[in-house]
């Protein structure tokens, strides 16, 4: 059980990170701050379960206990959230919002015809 693993962790883990706190971990859902092997194996667990074999990580071997399961949120309620985060890491990557608004005025035969406008919008965006 959660309360003898605790014991066990703090009596033999190695990891000093998480040695004292029984080898809790806390809540985790973002697997990019988890080596890939040990998310998998802690994700494909049942609730009050344990990994039967070790776990091996980029940091070891792992014997993993899952004690909680959050549930996810309705996509409805997450949507718009999930569609802004990814818009604004598309912005910043490469200059997409640059590439992105000369494809359209390209594409759409757009072209400033004022020269103080277009000065200022080249300095904008870089395209000297």
């Amino acid at each position: 059980n959660g309360e003898d693993f605790s014991a066990l962790a703090k009596e033999l883990s190695d990891d000093d990170q998480t040695k004292d706190k029984g080898g809790s971990l806390g809540t985790f859902n973002d697997r990019s701050n988890y080596d890939e092997n040990f998310f998998e194996a802690a994700k494909s667990l049942e609730v009050g379960k344990y990994t039967l074999t070790p776990v091996k990580s980029q940091y070891g071997y792992h014997i993993i206990l899952k004690t909680k399961q959050n549930d996810k949120e309705e996509l409805d309620k997450v949507k718009d959230s999930i569609i802004s985060k990814i818009a604004s890491e598309l912005e910043t990557e490469d200059g997409f919002n640059t590439k992105a608004l000369l494809a359209l005025r390209e594409e759409n035969g757009i072209k400033i015809t004022d020269s103080d406008l277009e000065k200022k919008y080249n300095e904008l965006y870089d395209l000297d």
